[in-house]
């Protein structure tokens, strides 16, 4: 409902001068309604006939019923609208549709749509119906419907277009794989999305485990336990046990017997971290930096110093500094930090030594986050400062032009 009504202010804007009217309208009558509020409210509800209602007041009439979920005065009001020929009378049955749209036909959906194309609301509804395809498995619908759509601007409607098309190209596969790790929310289309990766091995558990990871570290504890679902019932008991109690866990279940044991043991320092960075440190300290594996160890001194960076503290660049002596140990794999990650390591480094910055972990820090986010401004900016100041010597605009070259 807030969507909605945050739409419609947004599509009254888009669509001009008649629309502005009537939001002024809105206003005047929500002023009105406000003085009268409580006689009307001791009203009953069939005391107050629908066809009595002005313009102005089908409108609010109908966003009450909405919050109600009134369907059977939705569908009189929608109907009212429309009569009257009211400005607003889109909003009015897309309130309408939307409301019941779980047993919508796929007939009343094109239908409304056809009947206000190249509206906001028409994209509006767009959205909500290929969610509900999605979520009815219509992914062939979803795959008719998602090229038209013109915002775009749903994660999970992007996860169910990717589920939608064919898995036969190196395009098609990196495009499903970076909807499904754009993932912030634990949701249905991505969940969908990451069951049909994983099944057709486009990613395997390596990737399921840097997806848990992330999810973990930022916070996102429904969308790593959705993830680690991908793993088996008896991985993802383990990880939601591991993130949901990880000072139980680390004192009576910690391991490193196998990979998952390790990974799990992993979640519960990154969570401890989150909310006792001292101790964090001192369970890593005394037995975990040397008992799991170097890249993992790795990414819990990483997750260290991001929580000592968040915290302004200032042994976090020596805590990012573990990170990567852990990494650096004999038969270490690669370690996958998050660009988050990443990004607090920078900043950290850039805060240290009272403010002269250990320009080296700026340079290691930038260099290892994606090519996508090494674009954005600041990132560029630090950088080039980072190549001045470990060059030495060279004045920012030689560096600059160096680095253009």
């Amino acid at each position: 409902m807030r969507r909605a009504m945050k739409g419609c202010a947004g599509g009254l804007r888009m669509r001009g001068s008649v629309y502005g009217s009537a939001l002024a309208l809105l206003v005047m009558a929500g002023s009105v309604t406000a003085v009268t509020a409580a006689p009307r409210a001791a009203r009953p509800q069939a005391e107050r006939p629908v066809a009595a209602a002005g313009p102005e007041q089908t409108v609010l009439d109908a966003r009450d019923a909405l919050r109600r979920k009134d369907a059977t005065r939705l569908a009189a009001l929608s109907a009212l609208a429309a009569a009257q020929g009211n400005p607003l009378a889109m909003w009015v049955e897309y309130w309408e549709l939307q409301n019941r749209i779980a047993s919508a036909t796929p007939a009343e959906a094109q239908a409304f749509i056809a009947r206000w194309p190249g509206t906001y609301v028409e994209d509006r509804f767009r959205n909500d119906w290929l969610l509900e395809l999605g979520r009815r498995r219509d992914l062939a619908g979803v795959a008719a419907e998602f090229p038209r759509f013109r915002m775009n601007d749903d994660r999970e409607v992007t996860c169910y277009a990717a589920a939608a098309a064919p898995l036969t190209t190196k395009e098609a596969k990196d495009a499903a794989v970076a909807a499904w790790l754009a993932q912030r929310e634990a949701d249905d289309g991505c969940a969908l999305l990451g069951q049909m990766l994983f099944d057709a091995k486009v990613v395997g558990p390596a990737d399921v485990w840097v997806r848990v990871r992330n999810a973990t570290e930022t916070n996102k504890l429904r969308t790593a336990k959705q993830t680690a679902a991908l793993l088996g019932p008896a991985v993802a008991a383990n990880v939601a046990e591991a993130v949901d109690h990880p000072a139980r866990v680390l004192a009576r279940k910690g391991s490193t017997a196998s990979r998952a044991a390790a990974e799990t043991t992993l979640l519960s320092l990154v969570r401890l971290a989150a909310t006792d960075g001292d101790t964090a440190v001192d369970q890593l300290t005394s037995r975990w930096d040397k008992a799991l594996p170097p890249d993992l160890a790795a990414y819990a001194w990483a997750s260290v110093g991001r929580q000592s960076a968040l915290k302004l503290r200032a042994e976090a660049p020596d805590q990012y500094d573990r990170a990567e002596r852990a990494e650096g140990r004999r038969g270490a794999r690669g370690v996958v930090l998050s660009d988050d990650l990443l990004a607090w390591k920078a900043r950290a480094a850039l805060r240290a030594d009272g403010g002269k910055a250990r320009w080296q972990q700026v340079m290691q820090a930038i260099t290892a986050m994606t090519p996508a986010e090494q674009q954005d401004p600041q990132w560029l900016y630090w950088k080039a400062r980072a190549a001045g100041a470990i060059a030495g010597g060279s004045g920012d605009g030689d560096m600059l032009r160096t680095l253009r070259q």
